[in-house]
């Protein structure tokens, strides 16, 4: 934005461009044909501006400000984008740590209640491999725990009843 512009200003310029949501981060070098007082530039930079050159302005030099201007934009993004996928990451980490606390404490209280009926209780993969027992059942059936658990639960089922109770499971 040039300091001096016939209309408006280039500070003036610079607050509606800052008032307005889309633009508010846009950046802006502030330029002038006039050797003016540091106030000047001290209003630039209090309105965000990212540099304040004074004409007769050298193309390189202007060219070499913008892109050192616009890499260190896109390197924001970068970690911008980074910092919400860290974010995300962390949160996610933080879900399935309450998940298995909350699973944790369920099987806990399941356990509590199974191990104190009176009614055997057995827990099986799909396979049909026994994962846990109840004392009772243990009693029920007369095995140890360690004969139980690993043992394809259908043996336990009487040879007449193995079909129908496969079907039902």
């Amino acid at each position: 934005l040039d300091v001096q512009m016939p209309d408006m200003h280039g500070f003036e310029t610079a607050k509606l461009i800052r008032s307005r949501e889309r633009s508010r981060n846009t950046p802006i070098i502030f330029c002038t044909a006039y050797e003016s007082s540091d106030a000047s530039a001290k209003e630039a930079y209090n309105l965000g501006a990212v540099d304040y050159l004074v004409k007769p302005l050298i193309p390189e030099i202007v060219r070499a400000k913008v892109t050192g201007f616009v890499e260190l934009f896109e390197k924001t993004e970068r970690v911008k984008l980074q910092a919400e996928r860290l974010r995300q990451i962390e949160l996610q980490e933080y879900e399935q740590r309450l998940a298995q606390e909350s699973l944790r404490r369920s099987e806990q209280r399941f356990r509590a209640l199974t191990e104190k009926g009176s009614d055997g209780i057995v827990l099986m993969t799909v396979h049909g491999s026994v994962t846990y027992s109840t004392d009772s059942l243990r009693r029920i059936l007369g095995y140890p725990q360690e004969e139980c658990v690993g043992r394809n639960g259908l043996d336990f089922v009487h040879p007449d009843d193995r079909d129908r109770v496969a079907a039902a499971i």
